[in-house]
């Protein structure tokens, strides 16, 4: 999507300036030489940025326009312009967060096109937000009442889950590469060596032994994952470790830079939002190596069922007694037909084994638990925390006919 563009000023060069450079860049735009001009497009379209210069002479105070548009279209992202000696008054213009970013005169292409899409990126995040606000009491209705009915739900599938659980271990270890495909190809082997009594010993096709070779890693990875599993699968006691909620932001920046790699392989962005400032003080329990598994768990799980250039959002909500994470990305059709996770699907995905797909992917090396173990551990650790989590599918209020698949984390606050 192309962000749509209202620029005003009222010096021509400047304007066709900036026309020049987003002409180039093939925004989509409009022009304003003046606040009238400025406030009737704003009325009669839509805009998602707009790039304005503080000190327009017909307007008494440099801020007059600026607070108008925040106040009757608070979901346009500004863009400031001034001069070097207007220095005071775009730091009180940042300062009291009525616009979002500002650029000095003159300007270049570089750093206009950087500030468009730092503010593009500020709007569709906001625009996130605040669709989820508007919705949740409806949207998270029965996901309340699963998190309160949890262990009935349990129980209620738990015949069903039964022969589903063996399937996918019969799928994950014994069919296909791993210890299945170990076993099949030593039968290969011991079919196909040859005695050579001059040599004192057997030939093997070349072939065979590269193929055991690439099972053998297999059966390797999947003992490791098993191996860690078993030991975070063992730990009883509760964790004590506080932070504060403030803490959150420098930790999920830190983890989401460590898989810039992975956000590479399909072009995709994870994109995290502000935490709510009312909340930053609160505290919470949170041991910093174990949720760097969760979170890297399930952004890399975000980005493997996620397509081309899919963004994927790490959002922050807060109740009176929970600090709420929702990762969402665009939801896709699974094995069974379905898009997103579903029914029964919502408490499966936490079963050993279980996948959603029938396909392996292992190209992503920072994947620590394959074979679908992740989520198993995940939920785990959560519990360790005194939180919650659960993973199902809500319409996209921005996008007409697209649903997202949404992680839900509660984190209870520390009174």
């Amino acid at each position: 999507m192309t962000p749509k563009i209202l620029v005003v000023d009222d010096n021509p060069l400047t304007l066709s300036t900036i026309e020049a450079i987003l002409v180039a860049e093939q925004y989509h735009y409009q022009l304003a030489e003046n606040r009238e001009q400025c406030l009737e497009l704003l009325e009669s379209q839509s805009f998602y940025i707009l790039i304005t210069d503080l000190a327009m002479p017909e307007i008494e105070d440099g801020l007059a326009l600026i607070d108008e548009v925040n106040q009757k279209y608070p979901s346009v992202v500004i863009i400031v312009h001034s001069g070097y000696s207007d220095h005071e008054l775009i730091i009180k213009t940042l300062s009291q967060k009525k616009a979002y970013d500002y650029l000095v005169k003159p300007i270049n292409a570089s750093t206009l096109k950087f500030s468009i899409n730092r503010a593009y990126e500020h709007y569709t995040l906001n625009l996130k937000l605040n669709s989820i606000k508007q919705d949740e009491s409806n949207l998270f209705q029965n996901i309340i009442q699963i998190f309160d009915w949890k262990e009935e739900l349990n129980n209620k599938y738990v015949d069903s889950l039964a022969p589903s659980l063996i399937r996918q271990i019969n799928i994950s270890m014994l069919q296909g590469g791993g210890f299945g495909g170990l076993i099949s190809i030593l039968s290969i082997f011991l079919k196909k060596m040859v005695y050579q009594p001059e040599n004192k010993g057997y030939f093997v096709p070349e072939k065979i032994v590269k193929i055991i070779e690439e099972n053998y890693e297999i059966v390797k990875v999947l003992l490791s994952s098993l191996s860690n599993v078993q030991s975070l699968m063992m730990e009883e006691k509760f964790y004590t470790n506080e932070i504060f909620v403030r803490e959150i932001i420098p930790f999920m920046t830190a983890t989401v830079k460590k898989l810039e790699g992975m956000e590479k392989l399909k072009n995709q962005k994870i994109i995290v939002s502000n935490l709510p400032h009312s909340v930053e003080n609160q505290k919470i329990i949170f041991v910093e190596d174990k949720m760097e598994l969760v979170f890297q768990e399930l952004l890399i799980n975000a980005m493997k069922y996620s397509g081309e250039g899919d963004e994927i959002y790490v959002l922050f909500f807060y109740t009176s007694i929970h600090l709420e994470v929702k990762i969402l990305n665009k939801a896709y059709q699974i094995i069974d037909g379905s898009y997103g996770i579903t029914g029964k699907n919502e408490t499966r995905v936490f079963e050993p084994f279980y996948r959603l797909h029938s396909a392996l992917d292992e190209t992503y090396e920072l994947e620590k638990f394959k074979f679908g173990l992740g989520l198993t551990v995940v939920k785990k650790i959560l519990q360790l925390h005194k939180a919650d989590i659960s993973i199902y599918t809500i319409p996209n209020n921005i996008k007409e006919n697209q649903n997202d698949v949404c992680v839900w984390i509660r984190f209870p606050f520390i009174e």
